[in-house]
């Protein structure tokens, strides 16, 4: 059971560190254009709607990253935040839909409940 709670945390940090990698390329790309229109206003909404991509990428980021650690702290919290976590990325297909097939089929066994409790 410790090796599949590690894999699985392991691989929410690595997704999110993706994750935001994409959020911060598009950012980039968005300030990018806005500031390649050498308009005051264009580059004034670029940069708002770069600055929501950042705080969008953030917002997403910092539940998946404190799920991680807990799992790696085995709290029984974190098990039931990344439960949580994966019903909600069942949606981010490909990646997210794997890893949140096999967080939920982990974490629902019963020798998991038994892992985290003790």
């Amino acid at each position: 059971m410790e090796t599949h709670v590690k894999v699985i945390a392991w691989l929410y940090i690595a997704k999110t560190i993706l994750f935001l990698l994409i959020m911060l390329g598009v950012s980039g790309l968005v300030l990018g254009a806005g500031m390649a229109s050498q308009d005051g206003n264009t580059v004034g909404l670029m940069a708002v709607i770069a600055g929501v991509f950042a705080w969008i990428g953030f917002i997403v980021s910092v539940p998946q990253l404190i799920a991680a650690w807990a799992l790696f702290k085995r709290k029984n919290w974190g098990r039931i935040l990344t439960i949580i976590l994966s019903i909600l990325n069942i949606f981010d297909v490909p990646f997210g839909t794997a890893l949140s097939i096999y967080a939920l089929v982990i974490l629902f066994r019963d020798d998991a409940r038994v892992y985290f409790s003790g």
